[in-house]
């Protein structure tokens, strides 16, 4: 009877640890897919499949083999449809795109020349054409009867721009006396028939008062046709302070 129960109790012990042992063989793929990691000692050989591995896990590079990747589309698009970075256009004429050529973005240098047919700015850019009084009181002022002087100076702006104001700082202290102080736009054809007036701006007040025009008229600066000046007028007692043209351009001007 003893001998019995030995047996008994050896053999179950073995049946107990067997069924730990089994146990533990299927709950390590339970447990590793229930917290969703495996580690490499559980993978030795055979293949993986697309349904294996999940849409962000991330695999080790070293681990990947090279030979199965199929990089022979993009977007669809045969390999055959994209050029190498260094290729030829005619025979003999090969160039390097990565070396020859600037880049679309970034700081970008040359050493030689640059040849373009065309530039433009991606904004629009705003300059300043300036006259303080200096300029006004150099004028060689003309009088009509003693009581209001004129002139003629040239301006020279950018062939290409738009102009898009004319605004002086005008004074005058004898008020509606000879008429307001006045600083006018003109442009006149090359071939001596005429002139335009494109913008003025007056002032019969005292104190000084900066006055603005943005009505321009033929507001783009044409050199090859036209030549620009400002007409001013200044009564006695008035004075022209300041004047700016404020014009605009979007590619490089002269």
């Amino acid at each position: 009877m003893n001998r019995l129960r030995r047996k008994l109790a050896v053999n179950g012990v073995a049946s107990i640890l067997t069924v730990i042992f089994l146990l533990s063989m299927t709950a390590v793929p339970v447990l590793a897919k229930a917290i969703g990691s495996i580690t490499g000692d559980h993978i030795l050989d055979g293949t993986i499949t697309n349904v294996d591995v999940a849409g962000d896990a991330a695999i080790d590079a070293s681990k990947i083999n090279r030979a199965g990747l199929d990089a022979d589309t993009l977007d669809g698009n045969d390999s055959n449809d994209f050029a190498a970075s260094v290729h030829e256009h005619d025979p003999g004429s090969a160039h390097d795109h990565d070396s020859d050529y600037l880049g679309a973005t970034g700081p970008q240098s040359i050493s030689d020349t640059l040849t373009v047919s065309a530039l433009s700015y991606d904004t629009t850019k705003t300059g300043y054409y300036s006259m303080s009084h200096v300029d006004f009181e150099d004028a060689k002022w003309v009088w009509n009867g003693n009581q209001t002087g004129y002139d003629r100076i040239p301006v020279n702006l950018p062939h290409g721009a738009t102009v898009t104001e004319v605004q002086a700082l005008l004074s005058d202290t004898e008020p509606y006396q000879y008429g307001p102080a006045g600083v006018r736009l003109y442009r006149a054809n090359m071939s001596g028939t005429g002139s335009e007036e494109m913008a003025r701006v007056e002032h019969s007040r005292w104190p000084a008062e900066l006055k603005k025009d943005t009505t321009i008229i033929s507001p783009r600066i044409d050199n090859s046709t036209y030549g620009y000046y400002v007409n001013a007028s200044s009564p006695r007692g008035a004075s022209i302070i300041s004047a700016r043209i404020t014009y605009t351009y979007t590619a490089p001007v002269n």
